[in-house]
């Protein structure tokens, strides 16, 4: 299991520039709803945005976390 705290801490770790939201949606530890605004998303599809936080959290869905939703937005998008 891991805590949201360490999720976001996983992704800064990877894109320090990143603005992260973490919650964990069951309570159980394995299971977060993960929020990234970033400038690495500019210029790429949906698919690219989630292959590249899909990367982050391979190794970590084979154990501690069951699953993971994310929504990747850039700055613009997130000021709508």
């Amino acid at each position: 299991m891991m805590s949201p705290d360490q999720v976001e801490r996983l992704v800064q770790g990877v894109m320090p520039d990143a603005t992260v939201s973490v919650s964990d949606m069951t309570g159980t530890s394995d299971h977060f709803s993960v929020l990234v605004v970033s400038e690495s998303f500019r210029g790429k599809s949906l698919i690219e945005r989630h292959r590249m936080m899909h990367r982050i959290f391979e190794t970590y869905l084979a154990g501690p976390i069951h699953a993971v939703k994310y929504k990747t937005l850039t700055p613009e998008e997130a000021a709508r």
